[in-house]
């Protein structure tokens, strides 16, 4: 019997929503459960490229809207190989963000000047998650959490708009996207995540990849 595929989950949300907080006690839980398991996070900030966007989210170094596109799809079309062999060797992933909040964010700074379909393209290609979850809280109501504003991104009405947006993507291919309540109690909040996640594993374990096509609704298998 061949080895069976990991799943790509993908968590999205706002920031300081605790996606990033659920996806590490998530992996801890698979591996505690003997399945091989790792975190992502995007943007990968231990790569040369990435080290440039840390210091630009830092307001170190400034970019326009497109080469700020441009630069985090490229920081997440660098490591498609990567996350393909991992995923074929029976190792399922959680990441931290994906293509959706590259595009969420880039429509909500408002001075893109480029279309969605425009900002979707260049991510074509890249693996398409089995499944995202949601983190839905309202920015307004994560604004006094520890670290939020911290970042050049971190501002309550730029959250807002990548908010609306992030529910625009989700309209888009509804049956892909899973809502998860992030205002719950966090032990709740990591007993819904938890069954999402395992209610995936099985499904898509036998399975081809997906890639993104123009449309992120759209796949090519492989």
């Amino acid at each position: 019997m061949g080895i069976h595929r990991g799943a790509l989950i993908v968590f999205e949300g706002c920031d300081r929503c605790g996606k990033s907080t659920q996806a590490r006690r998530i992996v801890e839980r698979l591996l505690s459960t003997n399945r091989k398991a790792e975190f992502m996070c995007f943007p990968d900030r231990s790569t040369d490229l990435g080290k440039f966007i840390d210091r630009y989210l830092k307001n170190e170094v400034e970019l326009n809207a497109r080469e700020a596109h441009l630069v985090f799809a490229a920081n997440r079309q660098g490591v498609v190989e990567k996350m393909r062999e991992k995923l074929l060797s029976g190792t399922t992933l959680i990441v931290d963000r994906y293509l959706y909040s590259g595009i969420a964010y880039s429509m909500a700074k408002g001075t893109l000047n480029q279309s969605m379909e425009w900002a979707k393209l260049h991510d074509v290609g890249e693996l398409k998650p089995d499944r995202i979850l949601f983190f839905d809280i309202h920015p307004s109501e994560v604004k006094t959490r520890s670290g939020f504003g911290d970042e050049r991104l971190e501002s309550l009405d730029l959250q807002t708009r990548v908010y609306e947006y992030m529910k625009m993507l989700m309209s888009e291919d509804e049956e892909l996207w899973k809502t998860i309540e992030a205002k719950k109690n966090i032990d709740d909040v990591t007993e819904d995540v938890w069954n999402a996640v395992t209610s995936v594993l099985s499904s898509v374990s036998n399975k081809p990849l997906s890639y993104v096509d123009i449309n992120p609704s759209v796949c090519q298998k492989c």
